[in-house]
């Protein structure tokens, strides 16, 4: 009876062990992950805080807070960011990748133009990297900087101005 208490009680310590050890390893991968997101977040503070600075030196947040200010409508910034995966990045299905392999980039500045015209809101984005290239409504091609600073501050509303003319109407 004994030698057949102290089995179970062998047993019964074996699996506490294993369940213990599995235990272990899920807090270490909790652990591992909540340093990451917090890195993360570190990150998108900083670059937006960078690409908000950028936006402010050239000029392109001024112009866009005047063209809502004349449109009578509100100025939101929003950043948006990739994980970068080496140079085949584009290549690679991510949900093929540990997320501890790719490292986190900024990929551009949005700054959206929302107003109301008649019983439509209406809206344009605005974009810009860190290049200072900027995109004006998802268009195919962006344009460099030394293409936009030529006339500064017109230049900047110029574009503006064309790209409220053909704005994108969001569904009620």
């Amino acid at each position: 009876m004994k030698e057949e208490q102290l089995d179970r009680l062998i047993q019964g310590s074996k699996r506490a062990k294993k369940v213990l050890e599995k235990r272990r390893l899920a807090q270490a991968e909790q652990q591992k992950y909540e340093n990451r997101r917090q890195q993360n977040q570190r990150l998108k503070a900083e670059f937006g805080a960078q690409l908000l600075t950028l936006a402010e030196e050239n000029g392109l947040l001024q112009a866009a807070e005047r063209a809502a200010l004349r449109l009578g409508g509100n100025l939101t910034s929003n950043m948006r960011f990739h994980v970068h995966q080496g140079m085949s990045t584009c290549c690679i299905d991510p949900s093929l990748i540990e997320p501890e392999i790719g490292e986190l980039r900024p990929s551009f500045l949005a700054l959206l133009i929302t107003w109301q015209d008649a019983d439509d809101t209406k809206e344009v984005e605005i974009r810009m990297d860190r290049r200072q290239w900027i995109n004006l409504q998802n268009r195919f091609f962006s344009i460099p900087p030394f293409i936009w600073r030529r006339n500064l501050p017109k230049s900047l509303d110029d574009l503006i101005d064309d790209a409220i003319r053909q704005p994108h109407v969001m569904p009620a």
